[in-house]
């Protein structure tokens, strides 16, 4: 049975990439599945999980999302805007 958190989960990512412009065609089942035995590490802080399109030029599709931390998706924004910047070692 689905949860009422994922269901709501679900219909607020929709809403925000409405409010977006982007265009959501991921069903509720392919959410749930993306999501199975991750529910409890969704949230706000740097190291939970967040559904991140991979192409931004693209739709919201399950072949283009992904499941990542917040931190991994801030690093990956920084590196598509900065192709250039070598990373330190």
């Amino acid at each position: 049975m689905r949860s009422k958190t994922t269901a709501r989960a679900y219909v607020l990512s929709r809403n925000q990439a409405r409010a977006r412009q982007q265009q959501w065609l991921l069903t509720e089942q392919e959410y749930d599945e993306m999501w199975q035995g991750k529910e409890d590490q969704r949230g706000r802080g740097a190291n939970s999980l967040s559904l991140c399109r991979i192409d931004l030029d693209k739709p919201w599709i399950r072949e283009n999302c992904v499941l990542m931390t917040r931190t991994q998706y801030r690093a990956k924004m920084k590196k598509k805007q900065n192709p250039n910047q070598q990373e330190e070692k």
